[in-house]
C-alpha cells in the first residue's frame, strides 16, 4: 500500500481570470471536482480563500451547499488560505492576522466550520509564518518541500529531517509537504503532454521511494477544462481533462495499491514517523523565502516585477499605516483584497485598473513621508561639521565628533567610508577598491549607495558614478549633499542628508516620476568594509511578529538571475521597513519606508582572501514572465544608523 493525498486550491480572483468568466470556471472546474469527490468517492482537499467562497456563494450557492454537505459527510477536507491570497512575507504581521483572521469568519459563516490545515499562500513562505498560522488556531501547515530542501542545502529525494517547522520565537506547527514535481506530473498527463505509462512509471518511481504519504496534488483546479490564459504556450482543450484525472487516480487505487488520506490524515502520518524529531529552521540566508516550482518563480514576481509591484505595494502600505491601529473591518477587508497575490501578476487590463482606482481613492489622504528639506543660515562648523575635498577632487570627507563620512564625488555621491562615534569609529560600509580580494572573479570596485539600471531590450546598462559637483548646505539639525545627473528617462536627483538628532546617514534618491519598462533597478546599498566581514549576522523581519535571523556565512546570491526572462532568484521580506547587520555587540541598522518606496532587499556573500564579499541591495525593478506596464519609480530613502 503507497498511502497519497491530494488537494486542489481554488481561486476565483486568478491574475487572469476576468469576472465575466467566473461562472464559467465554477461549471467546468469546480463542479467537477466536487464530482470527483462525490461520485468517484476520492476524499480531497479543497483549499479556497474566504473572499473565493463569498463570490461562489453568489454565483452559485447550490455549489456551497452541496461542498457544505461533502465536508459534513467527512468526504473532504477543507484547507484554510485567508481571506485573500496574499504573499505572506511581503507584508506586515498586523496584515497577516487580520488575512487570516477574516477568513476563518467567512469559512464559519458559510461552512459552518473551521479548518485544521493552512496552505501557505503560494507556498511563499518564510520561518514568521509558523507564528502567523500557529496565532490564528491551525494545527498545521502545508508546504512544498523541495525548496524547503533547496534552503536547507539538502538534495536528492532523502526525508527531511523532521516535519515539524520553528518560528522566529519558538513557536512550532507540523508541515505536510506537498510536491512540485508530482503535482506537474498530473497537469502534463491530464492535459496530454505525457502518457498514462509515463505518468504511472513516474508514480512507482516515487512509491519505491521512503515516504508518509505522497502528495499527488497541490495546486491549481483552474487548469482542468478550462485555460486561464496567461501564456500563448499553454495547450489547447482536447478531452476531459477531470475525467482523465478521475481515470488515473483510479488507476493508481486499482493497480497500484494507492491508499487515499485526507491531508490532515496524511500529516498525521507523517508526524507519526517523525515523532521524535526536532522543530526545524525552514530557510536559510541562501534561501530566506522558498516558493514553490522552479526557481523563476520567486518571490520577486509579487515584490518589484508584474504591474507595476513597486506602486501597487508602496499604496498598500500608505494605507496600512493610516488604519493600522483601526478596528473597522471593512477596512481591512479592502486591504486584505488589495494585497492579494493575483492582483501584481498576469492580471488583465480592465482589473487592474480597478484595483489601481480602489487603491487611489483609499490613501488619497495620506501624506508620504519625505526629506524635510529646510534650511537654515548657519555655517556647518557651527553645528561640528569639517569638509575638506582632496587635492585631485575626487573625496569630499565630511568629519563630525560623531561620525566621519567621505563621499566620491567621481563616482556619484557613492560612500567611500562611513564610521560612527559608537563603533570606535571603526568604517562599517563603503568601497572595497578593485584589487582588494585576490581572485580576478572579484576584480572591481564595489561602491555603497550607488544606482544601476539595466535594460535588457534596449542593451543599455546606466549607472550613477560618474562626476558631480554637489551644493552643500545646512538643512535643520544636519547637513545636505545634493546632485542631478541625466537618467536614462530623465532627470535623477541624489541627496546624501545626515542628521544628528540621531545619528544617522541617508541616501535619498528622487526619480521624478520617470517610468521604466523591462528594466532592473537596484541601489547597491551597503558593502561591509574589512572588519566587517566575518560573523556578521542579518536580522530581518518577514511577515511574523519579530525578526528572522540569518549568519552570514555560506556563498549565496539573492540577485542572480534565475533565467533570461527571470532577472533574480530570490530576497528578503523587508515589510517591517528596516533590517539589521550585527556583529556581535555592534550593529547597522538600514532602515526606509515601505509606504514611501516598498523596495526589496537582496543579499550578496561570498569568501575571498582576504576577507569576504558581503552587500545589501535594494530593487526597485525586476524582470520576470508577467505583463508589465513599466515601473513609475517611487522617491527612495535608505537611512543606515548606528547600533
Amino acid at each position: 500500500m503507497t498511502p497519497v493525498y491530494a488537494l486542489f486550491h481554488l481561486n476565483l480572483a486568478f491574475s487572469s481570470i476576468t469576472e465575466a468568466q467566473r461562472p464559467e470556471v465554477i461549471k467546468q472546474c469546480y463542479t467537477p471536482l466536487l464530482d470527483l469527490i462525490e461520485t468517484h468517492h476520492f476524499p480531497l482537499g479543497v483549499e479556497l480563500t474566504g473572499w473565493t467562497l463569498q463570490q461562489i456563494a453568489d454565483i452559485d450557492p447550490a455549489w456551497v451547499s452541496r461542498f457544505k454537505r461533502l465536508l459534513n459527510e467527512g468526504r473532504c477536507e477543507l484547507i484554510g488560505s485567508g481571506y485573500s491570497q496574499m504573499i505572506g512575507p511581503l507584508v506586515p504581521y498586523e496584515v497577516n492576522q487580520w488575512n487570516q483572521r477574516l477568513g476563518l469568519e467567512c469559512y464559519q459563516a458559510l461552512l459552518g466550520l473551521r479548518p485544521r490545515l493552512a496552505l501557505v499562500n503560494e507556498m511563499a513562505y518564510s520561518s514568521g509564518m509558523v507564528e502567523v498560522y500557529h496565532d490564528a488556531g491551525y494545527e498545521g501547515m502545508v508546504m512544498d518541500r523541495d525548496n524547503i530542501m533547496l534552503a536547507l542545502g539538502m538534495t536528492g529525494r532523502d526525508r527531511l529531517p523532521s516535519s515539524y517547522a520553528e518560528g522566529c520565537d519558538g513557536q512550532q506547527l507540523p508541515v505536510l509537504w506537498s510536491d512540485t514535481v508530482l503535482f506537474q506530473k498530473l497537469q502534463r498527463y491530464a492535459h496530454g503532454d505525457i502518457s498514462c505509462a509515463d505518468y504511472l512509471n513516474y508514480f512507482s518511481h516515487r512509491a519505491a521511494q521512503p515516504c508518509a504519504a505522497l502528495p499527488l496534488y497541490s495546486n491549481d483546479a483552474e487548469i482542468f477544462n478550462f485555460r486561464p490564459g496567461r501564456f500563448n504556450e499553454e495547450a489547447g482543450l482536447l478531452r476531459d481533462e477531470w475525467q482523465r484525472v478521475a481515470s488515473v487516480f483510479s488507476l493508481l487505487t486499482k493497480e497500484h495499491k494507492a491508499q487515499w488520506s485526507l491531508p490532515s490524515q496524511a500529516l498525521a502520518l507523517q508526524c507519526r514517523a517523525d515523532e521524535h524529531q526536532q522543530a526545524l529552521r525552514l530557510t536559510s540566508a541562501k534561501q530566506p523565502l522558498p516558493v514553490k516550482k522552479q526557481a523563476k518563480y520567486n518571490i520577486s514576481r509579487w515584490a518589484v516585477t508584474g504591474r507595476d509591484d513597486l506602486h501597487m505595494n508602496t499604496m498598500c502600505h500608505q494605507f496600512y499605516q493610516r488604519i493600522r491601529h483601526s478596528k473597522n473591518k471593512q477596512n481591512w477587508l479592502a486591504l486584505c483584497e488589495l494585497w492579494a497575490s493575483d492582483l501584481r501578476t498576469h492580471i488583465g487590463d480592465q482589473r487592474w485598473q480597478q484595483a489601481q482606482q480602489r487603491l487611489q481613492n483609499l490613501v488619497a489622504s495620506v501624506d508620504v513621508s519625505r526629506i524635510d528639506e529646510v534650511s537654515q543660515k548657519v555655517e556647518a562648523s557651527e553645528l561640528g561639521f569639517t569638509i575638506n575635498t582632496c587635492n585631485d577632487g575626487i573625496y569630499s570627507s565630511i568629519q563630525h565628533e560623531r561620525l566621519a563620512l567621505v563621499l566620491n564625488l567621481r563616482r556619484g555621491l557613492s560612500i567611500h567610508s562611513l564610521a560612527f562615534t559608537a563603533h570606535n569609529f571603526d568604517p562599517v560600509i563603503g568601497t572595497l577598491p578593485q584589487g582588494y580580494f585576490d581572485s580576478i572573479q572579484l576584480a572591481a570596485d564595489f561602491y555603497s549607495g550607488a544606482l544601476v539600471i539595466e535594460m535588457p531590450k534596449a542593451h543599455r546598462r546606466f549607472t550613477d558614478l560618474e562626476w558631480i559637483k554637489p551644493e552643500i548646505m545646512v538643512v535643520n539639525n544636519g547637513l545636505r549633499v545634493k546632485a542631478s545627473y541625466d537618467g536614462p528617462s530623465g532627470q535623477i536627483t541624489k541627496t546624501v542628508l545626515i542628521d544628528l538628532s540621531d545619528d544617522s546617514v541617508s541616501t535619498h534618491f528622487d526619480f521624478n516620476a520617470a517610468s521604466y519598462q523591462h528594466a532592473v533597478i537596484r541601489l547597491h546599498a551597503a558593502t561591509l568594509l574589512a572588519n566587517w566581514q566575518a560573523d556578521v549576522v542579518l536580522e530581518n523581519r518577514s511577515g511574523g511578529p519579530v525578526a528572522e535571523c540569518f549568519k552570514l556565512e555560506d556563498a549565496l546570491d539573492h540577485s542572480h538571475a534565475a533565467s533570461s526572462m527571470v532577472s533574480c532568484t530570490t530576497g528578503l521580506g523587508g515589510e517591517s521597513g528596516e533590517l539589521v547587520l550585527r556583529q556581535a555587540s555592534r550593529g547597522l541598522k538600514l532602515s526606509w519606508n515601505p509606504a514611501q518606496c516598498a523596495a526589496f532587499p537582496m543579499l550578496y556573500h561570498q569568501h575571498c582572501s582576504p576577507g569576504a564579499l558581503s552587500r545589501v541591495m535594494f530593487s526597485l525593478s525586476e524582470i520576470d514572465e508577467s505583463k508589465g506596464d513599466g515601473s513609475k519609480l517611487l522617491p527612495f530613502t535608505l537611512k543606515y544608523s548606528p547600533l
